[in-house]
């Protein structure tokens, strides 16, 4: 039996969490064997994650002692601060010992803060102390390419084969006399909203935007919103436990983020068959083509921006005709039952 000790920062309710969560899932049924280490004991997915079978639970202060024993072990990570971590104690039991593979959601730079210079030195560091990275889409891969062509590969992000059963909807235009748009995620500041909010506020039509998810820039974005007076057609909802109910009561997803991996966030917001307006980057060309199953938009040039939304919204048909183009690219290509399958014949 295959054996693999997978570790996290935390038990957060997060998207990659869920993935994770999923993937563990799938592998206890294909005869592997999973050890797994929390950095940090808490958070909302605790009890999904040790109720699975076949996990083993060990304590971050017992790693070292379960490494040094257990050498055959396969190491898989998914966060920074996790890679570190299996850096130090690689570095004291034997390098050549073991073999480690992360998860890459996403791989840039952006120097927005000194924090984040630091973080993006730290990022470009740890793809150096891995045997293995996965990239969950192709621009991460080509970004992880130019640094370290020989331990990369790709394996795009998905969602949960029952995702799609749950939903229905086939971009249905709502007949209350405002546009619906929504966005989740965590709010920081690479994401956007900022620009996001201004641009709302200068298009001419009737609409609500609601806002789901947490992070350091919830505040200073509902201040903006307050500042350009349309804070009242703007709903921060924080965490939700169910973001697909949400979804489906909207009628656009926008998402207009300067940086990104395979957002997992899209992909179900395009697999429940909204229109999808995101920024015209790479990572976000690699799943939509322009106006067949979503809209690219320019972040540098607000006036097309204006008009390619308006545009947009005027053409109910058409927003119809993508978002189900939309939910059609997500069935084929993104569910979890294809790409696990990869996971699967690497891994063993």
């Amino acid at each position: 039996m295959k054996r693999i000790i997978i570790l996290i920062n935390n038990f957060d309710d997060v998207s990659h969490n869920q993935h994770l969560l999923r993937l563990i899932n799938f592998l206890t049924k294909k005869k592997f064997l999973i050890f797994l280490v929390a950095l940090k004991n808490s958070g909302k997915l605790k009890n999904d994650f040790l109720s699975t079978d076949n996990i083993s639970r060990i304590d971050h202060k017992n790693f070292f002692y379960f490494l040094k024993k257990n050498n055959d072990c396969l190491i898989l990570t998914k966060e920074l601060r996790s890679e570190y971590f299996v850096f130090i104690n690689r570095l004291f039991l034997g390098w050549s010992k073991y073999k480690h593979i992360t998860i890459r959601p996403s791989f840039g730079f952006l120097n927005e803060s000194p924090w984040k210079i630091f973080k993006n030195i730290l990022f470009y560091f740890s793809l150096f102390l891995v045997d293995l990275n996965i990239a969950v889409g192709k621009t991460v891969e080509k970004r992880i390419k130019k640094i370290k062509k020989q331990n990369v590969i790709c394996i795009p992000n998905s969602l949960d084969d029952i995702f799609f059963k749950k939903t229905n909807k086939m971009s249905k235009i709502n007949d209350c006399g405002h546009t619906s748009f929504i966005y989740s995620g965590v709010l920081e500041k690479r994401k956007n909203l900022k620009y996001t909010i201004d641009l709302l506020s200068k298009i001419r039509a009737n609409f609500i935007f609601t806002i789901l998810g947490k992070g350091p820039e919830k505040k200073g974005l509902i201040k903006y919103a307050k500042s350009k007076k349309i804070n009242q057609k703007i709903f921060f909802l924080g965490h939700v436990e169910e973001v697909q109910k949400h979804l489906e009561k909207a009628n656009v997803f926008i998402f207009l983020t300067k940086m990104e991996g395979l957002s997992l966030s899209l992909l179900e917001a395009m697999a429940c068959g909204l229109t999808c307006i995101v920024s015209d980057i790479p990572e976000n060309r690699e799943i939509i083509c322009d106006m067949e199953n979503g809209v690219l938009l320019p972040i540098n040039n607000q006036l097309n921006a204006i008009k390619k939304i308006e545009n947009i919204l005027n053409n109910k048909e058409k927003m119809m005709e993508i978002g189900k183009k939309a939910k059609e690219t997500i069935v084929n290509n993104y569910c979890d039952s294809k790409s696990f399958k990869i996971y699967q014949k690497l891994l063993s």
